[in-house]
């Protein structure tokens, strides 16, 4: 015998079940990795070893940053 219902109402009779809110996608299941440079023209008084990334960026508990800093010599090429 051939179902005669359509897909609304098949569902409604025999999905007992209430759907799952928790569904994953694999989109967020992947990781990306990238790479940001900064070259940063600031007075003495500030020190970019205090700067919290993982807050700037508000990332997660699975997520990480690493920081790299290079003092450069100054050269006024103004």
């Amino acid at each position: 015998m051939v179902d005669i219902f359509p897909q609304e109402t098949y569902n409604a009779i025999c999905n007992t079940h209430p759907p799952n809110l928790m569904t994953v996608s694999n989109i967020y299941g992947q990781k990306s990795k990238y790479r940001i440079t900064l070259e940063l023209d600031v007075f003495g008084d500030f020190n970019p070893r205090q700067i919290n990334w993982n807050k700037v960026f508000e990332l997660e508990e699975d997520e990480s940053v690493v920081s790299y800093i290079e003092e450069e010599d100054y050269e006024d090429s103004y």
